[in-house]
């Protein structure tokens, strides 16, 4: 009994590096997992205010006329921040606006109160005649910007 009880000391140190590397192999795989959801839910919910937003302008542009709509007291484009964002929009995600003054801004206020959407993170660009929408700060997805949602997964292009 006591030549079992010599051999028998407990966890060896290698069974314990084993442990130590299978839980940092599970704690990795579950970390970068939970990254990817979290990318993707950003995502997700862009894409999903940037419609809700499209759904808005359309119901505006349908109810108002061209007078009432310059009447809402919007400011045209004016920051370099509004002016790439248009330009990167137009070149890779194709809006098919040349002219920037034709965008109005709308603010987080405005769209609460144009709008009458709430939790809006970002102020977005509108352009009354194409119904497009394009977003000043954008999202990243797959190392990318894009400023619409009109490319991204799940997007939808505007149908006049």
């Amino acid at each position: 009994m006591k030549e079992i009880a010599k051999y028998n000391k407990g966890i060896t140190l290698i069974v314990l590096i084993v442990t130590v590397i299978i839980m940092l192999i599970l704690v990795s795989v579950t970390t970068y997992t939970g990254f990817d959801t979290y990318k993707t839910i950003k995502v997700n919910r862009f894409v999903t205010q940037m419609q809700l937003l499209q759904s808005k302008i359309d119901d505006l542009v349908t109810t108002m006329s061209e007078e009432e709509l310059d009447n809402l007291g919007l400011k045209t484009v004016t920051t370099q921040e509004q002016k790439n964002a248009i330009n990167s929009a137009k070149e890779r995600e194709g809006i098919t606006t040349n002219d920037i003054s034709a965008y109005k801004v709308f603010t987080k206020d405005n769209i609460l109160n144009i709008l009458d959407v709430e939790d809006v993170q970002n102020d977005i660009m509108v352009n009354f005649k194409t119904r497009e929408i394009v977003s000043v700060a954008g999202i990243e997805y797959k190392d990318e910007m894009y400023y619409t949602q009109y490319i991204l997964p799940d997007g939808q292009k505007v149908i006049n």
